[in-house]
């Protein structure tokens, strides 16, 4: 990888890594913006599902191989497990 894409990964990582914290700790906040309302469900599940993806992210910045694969299938199960959270919110 060269290091302009390396450059542009951690750019994405950091602003990533600041939009998961702030959905997931202040959804209310991040929802006060968004056109489809304050929901702080749903803000949580962009905020998990940011986590998953940054997985992937970190991982291709060091790896590409059967790390790689490995991290990918990590971060599409923590995805699908973090995001019952819009589930359980949308239910209770």
């Amino acid at each position: 990888m060269n290091k302009f894409l390396k450059v542009m990964f951690a750019l994405v990582i950091v602003a990533m890594t600041g939009a998961a914290i702030l959905q997931i700790v202040a959804p209310e906040y991040m929802g006060s913006n968004a056109a489809y309302g304050i929901s702080t469900g749903w803000q949580r599940e962009i905020g998990f599902w940011n986590l998953a993806v940054l997985i992937i992210l970190v991982t291709t910045c060091f790896h590409y191989d059967w790390v790689y694969l490995r991290a990918i299938l990590l971060a599409l199960i923590s995805g699908w497990h973090w995001n019952w959270n819009q589930s359980l919110s949308f239910i209770f």
